[in-house]
């Protein structure tokens, strides 16, 4: 609820992060959709390449928990430094490219990449009042977007015309330009205690009907972990806690498609003989971000009811995926696909953030984005037996996944509801 004191939204810090995050993100996007063609071309079998590519999620994936718990207890700026040393020889390693390369390549990125994305994360909670706070998650998400959506097409554009020279320039370029807005992403001071602004950021999450199961629930909480203004929850109960193992199993069942199209999408378009398939990505980005706007003018109303929305959007358009031939019906899956990508993942994210108390946010980040990345990995994964059974039935059984999790996260939030009534 925006007083006269609240910080405003779009401020200096809160830009330079937008942007470094879209930069940085950038650095390695660029690259991604080349990798499986390069390893395509120096031999590597289907399940070959959806292993290696599954390299990034796995590195990912133990760095974020990490990361999460040594940010919120010794800040961020090291973390943030590390990740942009640790990519900026990684576009090198593409010179004499060999199957063990493009795995370190995986592997860096994928701490440098997963890292950072938990930190601005937890770094933007603490920028922004909690009125603003879906608000800012959602344009935030854009910035991803713009990376992961635009700069995939604009890296096999420039591989198909200038080879990996001006390529791996601009992935240079990118993670240098981060380096340089680094400085300028601080902590504002806030307006309100730490305690407060988790009671606010509570009270805003509940769904209709929850109130008295959490009004219960954090008092009981709060008796236990609460030592003076600040919330210290035990690392153990946070892993433990419905409030982010139920978004981060609903973000498994969504990424887990993510991972069986991203990494094989080249592969795909080349067998099926579709042309110009890089419009995927820009044709999805564009989506996402139609759909983050959506988000912002229903931000702390509805975010349970987008979740449902999208988890049958990317049923159907992964379902639809294993029948595609031509370009116009593959751009058309990426639309519906990128419309309920984008729904979910601010959603979701909120529903974290605004349950969690402000000392753990960077950990509790950190094991919601794991799901992600557990998701990505075991899609890449299985998308290599395309290789045996072929891509129309690795896409029929993703389809699966999301569907199995429209149900089950609609029985876990009635079963909430039920509880508080």
């Amino acid at each position: 609820m925006g007083d006269a004191t609240s910080l405003p939204l779009f401020t200096k810090p809160f830009a330079a992060l937008l942007v470094a995050t879209s930069l940085f993100i950038s650095a390695y996007y660029l690259l991604m959709p080349v990798i499986p063609i390069t390893l395509d071309a120096l031999g590597a079998g289907k399940l070959e390449i959806g292993m290696t590519m599954g390299v990034f999620f796995v590195g990912s994936l133990f760095l974020r928990v990490i990361a999460g718990y040594l940010g919120d207890r010794y800040g961020r700026r090291a973390l943030f430094w590390s990740c942009f040393f640790a990519v900026l020889p990684a576009p090198f390693l593409f010179l004499s490219p060999s199957i063990p390369k493009m795995a370190l390549v995986q592997l860096i990125y994928g701490y440098a990449v997963g890292v950072f994305t938990v930190s601005s994360l937890s770094e933007l909670a603490e920028m922004v009042d909690a009125p603003r706070l879906s608000q800012a998650v959602s344009i935030h998400s854009i910035s991803l977007v713009i990376a992961k959506g635009l700069a995939p097409s604009l890296g096999l554009f420039l591989f198909q015309g200038w080879g990996t020279t001006m390529l791996l320039t601009l992935s240079f370029a990118c993670a240098f330009l981060t380096g340089a807005l680094l400085p300028f992403v601080r902590k504002l001071p806030r307006n309100r205690s730490e305690s407060e602004a988790y009671g606010a950021e509570s009270t805003e999450a509940e769904l209709p009907g929850e109130e008295a199961r959490a009004k219960s629930d954090r008092g009981a909480s709060r008796a236990a972990i609460e030592t003076g203004a600040t919330t210290v929850v035990p690392f153990g109960q946070l892993l433990r806690s419905p409030d982010v193992l139920i978004p981060g199993f609903t973000l498994f069942f969504i990424t887990f498609t993510n991972g069986a199209i991203v990494t094989m999408l080249p592969l795909f378009a080349g067998e099926r003989a579709i042309a110009g398939f890089e419009w995927f990505f820009t044709a999805n980005a564009l989506a996402i971000i139609l759909s983050r706007l959506v988000m912002q003018r229903l931000s702390g109303r509805a975010e349970v009811s987008l979740v449902q929305v999208s988890l049958a959007l990317i049923a159907l358009s992964v379902f639809a995926l294993a029948f595609v031939e031509t370009l116009a019906t593959l751009l058309a899956v990426a639309l519906l696909y990128g419309l309920g990508f984008g729904l979910m993942y601010p959603a979701l994210t909120v529903l974290v953030l605004r349950r969690t108390p402000p000392s753990v946010k960077g950990s509790a980040m950190g094991v919601f984005t794991s799901f992600f990345d557990i998701g990505v990995t075991v899609g890449a994964f299985w998308a290599g037996f395309s290789e045996f059974w072929g891509f129309g039935a690795i896409y029929l059984s993703s389809a699966v996944l999301p569907a199995v999790g429209l149900l089950l996260f609609t029985v876990a939030y009635a079963s909430r509801r039920d509880e508080a009534s």
